[in-house]
């Protein structure tokens, strides 16, 4: 394991002294920028028009590279009449460290009404359990002020929609070789490891990889930035469609049970929109995608103190 950090040498030789006691193998490399800087410098290119391969482009994607060395960005082109400000300027960045950049289409979030979505709409479908159970819709969402709580409202005989502790994994919908899997707790993600996702359209696909960069990615519906990482598919056919989105991502353990990663958030845009048959609309078409774009579940738990993954 090689571990790059800036400064604390001290601290960070006595965190991996445990790790080397166990006999595992970490070499410490010094890095010219540590997360923060990185983490900061990436949120402030969010949004901002940025030359990449002599293309002008809105930058909708910037993080970390694993090694501390800079950034790597994505930015979609502009059109001539494009801008990306009030006053009809463009706001041209100046990255403040070094970055390696690639145009690429926005993300497209992988929302349907079907099945879960960014943030949850009236009319959506919702189901009690796998496949017999009562299928009902949502309605509106409701919030509690004082409690600082959001509530989803549907009809009463809708309710008790229960959980377990458990993902589903194999084939998507409708499909017989399928099998619950535990989740025993949740781990961040490293450059390099592959994983496994979940989605209810297209079922379980691995063989993902864990790409460079831990990117800020800022999705046309929304005006903030959310941190998500890219997952690679180094096998075959695509990962996610429009409906997969919420999906868990994860890794597995010996004794099959799973560790948590992340949620399925978006699919990475490529030269020309793909599509698949979609399951869940009488196998009718939808896009989708062989990368896709991750939210980390650890980030998500630590933003709420004592929020963790039950088992």
């Amino acid at each position: 394991m090689t571990l790059y950090h800036k400064g604390g040498e001290e601290q960070v030789e006595a965190a991996v002294a445990p790790q080397r006691a166990k006999g595992i193998r970490v070499e410490l490399r010094s890095a010219p920028y540590n997360r923060s800087e990185l983490r900061e410098a990436a949120a402030r290119l969010m949004g901002r028009s940025l030359t990449i391969d002599g293309q002008l482009t809105s930058v909708h994607s910037a993080g970390a590279r694993s090694d501390g060395s800079g950034l790597v960005v994505e930015g979609e082109p502009l059109r001539a009449n494009d801008t990306n400000s009030g006053n009809g300027q463009a706001r041209t960045a100046d990255p403040a460290v070094p970055w390696t950049g690639t145009v690429t289409g926005a993300p497209a979030p992988l929302e349907s009404r079907e099945h879960d979505a960014p943030l949850h709409s009236g009319g959506m479908l919702l189901r009690q359990r796998y496949k017999g159970g009562p299928i009902c819709t949502s309605g509106f969402v409701v919030t509690w002020p004082q409690r600082g709580l959001d509530y989803l409202m549907t009809a009463a005989h809708c309710g008790g929609f229960l959980h377990n502790y458990t993902i589903w994994s194999g084939q998507p919908i409708y499909r017989q070789s399928q099998q619950l899997l535990n989740v025993n707790r949740a781990a961040h993600s490293f450059v390099g490891e592959y994983l496994c996702a979940s989605g209810s359209l297209s079922g379980e696909v691995c063989k993902l990889k864990v790409a460079e960069g831990k990117h800020f990615t800022r999705y046309k519906e929304f005006s903030t930035g959310t941190e998500v990482y890219t997952l690679k598919n180094t096998g075959g056919g695509f990962t996610a469609m429009k409906g997969d989105s919420g999906g868990p991502v994860f890794s597995r353990n010996v004794d099959g049970s799973v560790v948590a990663r992340g949620l399925i958030s978006a699919g990475v845009v490529g030269a020309k929109t793909e599509t698949c048959s979609n399951p869940a609309a009488n196998n009718s078409p939808v896009e989708c995608y062989r990368h896709i774009y991750v939210t980390d579940v650890p980030d998500v738990l630590n933003q709420h103190l004592g929020m963790r993954i039950a088992n």
